[in-house]
């Protein structure tokens, strides 16, 4: 079985992080805005070459649990053109996962991974998830099986009074299930 993956950005994403206000942002980094016309060439274009395809969104409003309706319809579009899973960041907390069901069958979307690895000040922010799946086929189709998700939370040490945000320190991931602060056993990724 061949795997394609391809990333995209949507339209939603309107900031580029350490880009001076005073920048035109699309001069100041290359990325690709959402669009269905692009998005259906890299779908086809994937698929040729591919038996399942993965698409990466980067999309979303910070600190926001729930997809918005932005997300919810790209999400709908990228199944009907082919997508069978479609993976999300950029909302920094955990958002919901959900099956699209249209003509082409099942496609998974995992609106937002949250933090992975975070220092940042909340703890919302401090949680992430790792997502596994099963590609398997029948009859030559692919389809995803067995999904699991691994709520993850980061660790970190505060920075001496006085200090800022970069003297941070012992950072560290965990599996959320083996994160007890209080009791010491604390067992690493």
């Amino acid at each position: 079985m061949c795997l394609a993956f391809f990333c995209t950005a949507c339209t939603s994403t309107d900031v580029v992080n350490g880009a001076p206000s005073s920048v035109n942002k699309r001069e100041y980094a290359k990325y690709t805005y959402y669009n269905e016309k692009t998005a259906k060439k890299q779908i086809e274009a994937a698929k040729e070459i591919a038996d399942f395809v993965i698409v990466s969104m980067h999309w979303g409003d910070e600190d926001e649990f729930d997809a918005d309706s932005s997300q919810k319809e790209i999400a709908r579009k990228l199944a009907e053109l082919g997508a069978n899973a479609i993976i999300g960041h950029h909302p920094h907390v955990v958002q919901t996962i959900e099956w699209i069901e249209t003509e082409n069958g099942k496609t998974l979307c995992v609106y937002s991974l949250g933090n992975f690895l975070s220092t940042m000040l909340y703890a919302r922010n401090m949680v992430g998830m790792m997502v596994s799946f099963d590609i398997v086929t029948n009859e030559g189709e692919p389809y995803i099986k067995n999904v699991k998700v691994i709520p993850t939370v980061t660790h970190y040490s505060p920075a001496p009074s006085g200090k800022g945000l970069e003297h941070r320190g012992d950072i560290a991931v965990y599996l959320m299930e083996n994160y007890t602060e209080k009791n010491g056993k604390i067992t690493r990724l």
